[in-house]
């Protein structure tokens, strides 16, 4: 999984879960995530106590020593909740050699969960919950602060924010001032890791929580099969379900490179995207490209959508539409599904002239039947070729001459048919084995070698087509060579 984490070391996830072990410690699951927007786990950690700072340290430094022993580039965001011993873990590792230097966002999941619980309390004034045949409903206080809350995390500007955080003081409830207070001494204080004004400026990719963590936390409880393991049984139990994840990430990258969805593949638009670039970035892709060719006036781009996601946003995408085909260099490196091919771009290739095609096209390139550029008969290997022995040759009759040749040539002779002309009481029909005097030709395609003529090893079509290439910008160095594309193409 490693391997496979240093190909998209994008997103890095931390959380820590419970009931895994005999000893009762946390384990902290960590993960990444692919260009296809599947989980990659990548390793975890048994910790002696969540809210030790040197604990969370340790667990850190062993990270960081493995992607530098690896090779393994830094994330280009961390996103966790708000534990503070992870927080302080983070702040307190050197600035160049460590995550301090990496944007890190808390999980925005746990933090509405957070807000909601507190505002669900009976007596914080919100009006608490209430059942209704049995099920929990929140009261219309707690829709209303939660409301209130979600449009301060979504700002989208830092005037935004300041003017509904001023609102919500300026309001001359008791509650709504105590709510306030909540909000600034617990959340706000880290307004930079979890409101949007500024965790847009990161390239996270749409990972702003840890929600994925939980499907990865039962998958491996789910391995483990019970919650008092060792930790030799822990890890025997665990290697199974890792290669699993292995080859079906495999598969899924086998079937990416093979497959395209129709939709894609029906835009010309599109076209130089497809089996480039992952289908989840295209889809996103899709939801913009139609607001950009549908709408008429384009509003004031904040940049918000590219600097989050790496991919064009609709006011981009109105310029882009003027030409007529999408460069997948427009996507960011995190949504190609060979990574190779974004950095560098493959030089275009040059393809052959009609005129030098239909040379090739003309040209015998040996006597072999059914061979050359247009014979469809298979061509022999190199150890085909005069694989008998001489001890298993035929040896030729007396009064037969003797003739040079390496093999018995594939196809009929020339000047060989399986019809008898001019026999006694013969109407031309077909006989095996006939003869004439006429030359002919058999039923396969292709002429067949001639008797007396020595076999010689065929050529491949790629030294045909490179010697005809030299020869025709030889004969003629005006021959028009056209460039086409982003990748190399086969013809």
């Amino acid at each position: 999984m490693v391997d496979i984490y240093k190909q998209h070391p994008d997103i890095l996830l931390l959380d820590c879960t419970y009931k895994t072990n005999r000893y009762n410690i946390p384990l902290l699951n960590i993960c990444g995530v692919t260009s296809n927007n599947k989980n990659i786990a990548l390793g975890c950690a048994f910790l002696d106590n969540e809210q030790s700072d040197g604990s969370m340290q340790w667990s850190l430094t062993c990270l960081r020593d493995m992607f530098d022993e690896l090779d393994i580039p830094l994330p280009r965001v961390v996103v966790h909740d708000r534990a503070q011993s992870l927080i302080n873990a983070l702040d307190q590792m050197p600035v160049r050699t460590g995550f301090r230097s990496v944007p890190h966002l808390l999980c925005r999941w746990h933090q509405n969960k957070c807000v909601l619980a507190w505002l669900q309390k009976d007596g914080h004034g919100f009006g608490g919950t209430y059942r209704i045949d049995g099920q929990r409903v929140n009261s219309e206080g707690v829709m209303t602060g939660m409301e209130t809350y979600m449009a301060l995390v979504n700002s989208k500007t830092e005037e935004e924010f300041d003017e509904l955080l001023q609102k919500l003081y300026n309001r001359p409830e008791q509650h709504w001032r105590e709510f306030h207070r909540y909000l600034t001494d617990n959340w706000f204080v880290y307004k930079d890791l979890c409101v949007s004004a500024w965790t847009d400026r990161h390239l996270h990719f749409g990972n702003h929580t840890t929600s994925r963590l939980e499907g990865a936390h039962a998958g491996l409880k789910r391995w483990l099969q019970n919650s008092k393991c060792d930790v030799l049984t822990f890890v025997r139990r665990l290697e199974p379900w890792w290669s699993a994840l292995k080859t079906d990430y495999d598969h899924e990258m086998s079937d990416l490179k093979a497959s395209s969805t129709v939709i894609f593949t029906r835009d010309t638009f599109l076209s130089r995207c497809v089996r480039v670039i992952t289908p989840y970035a295209l889809w996103k892709l899709h939801t913009e490209l139609s607001a950009a060719r549908g709408q008429d006036e384009v509003s004031p781009c904040s940049s918000s959508f590219s600097n989050v996601w790496g991919i064009p946003c609709r006011h981009k995408l109105v310029e882009l539409l003027r030409q007529p085909y999408l460069d997948p260099s427009e996507f960011d490196t995190h949504w190609f599904i060979d990574r190779e091919q974004a950095i560098p771009l493959r030089q275009p290739t040059r393809l052959l002239d009609f005129r030098t095609i239909a040379r090739l096209r003309s040209t015998q390139v040996t006597h072999q039947a059914g061979a050359g550029v247009t014979g469809t008969r298979r061509v022999q290997s190199n150890f085909e070729d005069g694989f008998q022995t001489p001890t298993q040759m035929p040896t030729p009759a007396a009064s037969t001459p003797s003739t040079p040749s390496t093999g018995r040539p594939r196809g009929r002779p020339r000047g060989s048919t399986n019809r008898v002309r001019g026999g006694p009481g013969s109407r031309g029909g077909r006989t095996r084995g006939g003869t004439s005097s006429r030359g002919g030709r058999g039923r396969g395609r292709g002429r067949g070698a001639m008797e007396g003529v020595e076999y010689s090893a065929p050529q491949t079509l790629a030294d045909v087509i490179r010697e005809e290439t030299a020869r025709a910008n030889d004969d003629d160095p005006q021959l028009h060579t056209r460039s086409f594309g982003y990748t190399e193409h086969t013809w």
